[in-house]
């Protein structure tokens, strides 16, 4: 029985070896290929849940030592040693049957310290600083955005909003990078999540689904944390501490979009509970979302639903299930 668990270990890991130096090889000379970093961490996760860590650390470092002798070294050290990281912990996280909203916390976690390890190594390596490519990047994106606006014509107040982007930009990531980087490592891990929801469906091993959205609700505590960083914003503003001011301001405006992801969830279990039709119930969302005036009606819901839980009103046994 040993051997024979063996024999299946080592073919499934040399399996999923081949299939993520495939698709790195894809992401790395195609352009569509950046489609597959968000499922790129499913390999080596799906043979981490099989087959357990072991194999799966070893599979990743044999997929490691493929791809620098195919690829740019510097793109396999970064990029594919992040990505691989992420895959060990989802899979892990998963064969212990961790419910999904932990998953998807501890994959954050991971994807973070892979991003962080991205940035060291890039600055080590070629002496990069990454906020100022990832600026400059946006300024030449802004330049050509602005080319094609006078070519087309455009009337003045657009191009002059085009103008302002790399202001805004610079401004946006040197105040809020943190923020940045926790936002894009929480999404990512979601959608490797969902991938691999997606995965068990078609392979035939089990991954519980995230709750529907609309009975999405934060704990109770986030709410404090709101009104302690809306203060101490604040604090930091008015007597100018900018260490406490930039740090304040992004776990305010991290706490800002949770609330506003709780009240648009609230407002769809109530167009649930009113049998909205699907497509006019993701219009009304939306413009929740894109609306300044219905974005910030979508917060003041979002944090009181935080003390008086809304939806008790309704009992959830009564919600018809979202098509």
């Amino acid at each position: 029985m040993n051997r024979a668990y063996s024999v299946r270990a080592l073919t499934e890991g040399a399996m999923m070896t081949g299939i993520f130096a495939l698709m790195a090889l894809i992401t790395y000379y195609s352009p569509l290929g950046t489609i597959l970093l968000f499922a790129m961490s499913a390999p080596t996760a799906i043979l981490t849940m099989r087959q357990g860590w072991k194999v799966g650390l070893l599979s990743s470092l044999a997929s490691i030592l493929l791809l620098l002798l195919l690829l740019d070294p510097l793109f396999v050290l970064t990029g594919c040693i992040t990505l691989q990281f992420t895959g060990l912990t989802l899979g892990v996280a998963i064969k212990k049957q961790w419910n999904p909203w932990q998953i998807i916390l501890i994959t954050g976690v991971s994807c973070l310290l892979g991003f962080l390890f991205l940035i060291a190594m890039s600055s080590l390596i070629l002496d990069v600083n990454f906020t100022e490519e990832m600026i400059e990047m946006y300024r030449q994106a802004s330049l050509t955005s602005l080319d094609l606006a006078n070519q087309f014509n455009l009337p003045a107040d657009q191009t002059t909003l085009i103008q302002q982007i790399p202001e805004m930009i610079e401004v946006y990531f040197t105040t809020l990078f943190p923020l940045l980087m926790i936002l894009s490592s929480f999404i990512n891990a979601m959608l490797n999540y969902q991938v691999m929801v997606i995965l068990g469906r078609r392979l035939n091993f089990s991954v519980h689904r995230l709750p529907p959205f609309q009975t999405w609700r934060l704990p109770d505590l986030f709410g404090l944390v709101y009104m302690l960083a809306f203060l101490l914003n604040w604090f930091g503003t008015s007597q100018g501490i900018p260490l406490l001011k930039d740090g304040a301001n992004n776990l305010y405006q991290l706490f800002y979009l949770l609330m506003q992801v709780q009240g648009i969830s609230l407002a769809a279990w109530y167009l649930l509970k009113w049998n909205v039709s699907p497509a006019f119930r993701w219009l009304i969302l939306l413009f929740f979302y894109l609306n300044p005036y219905l974005g910030f009606l979508s917060i003041l819901l979002g944090f009181a639903d935080l003390f008086m839980d809304f939806r008790r009103l309704t009992p959830r046994r009564q919600l018809p299930v979202a098509p």
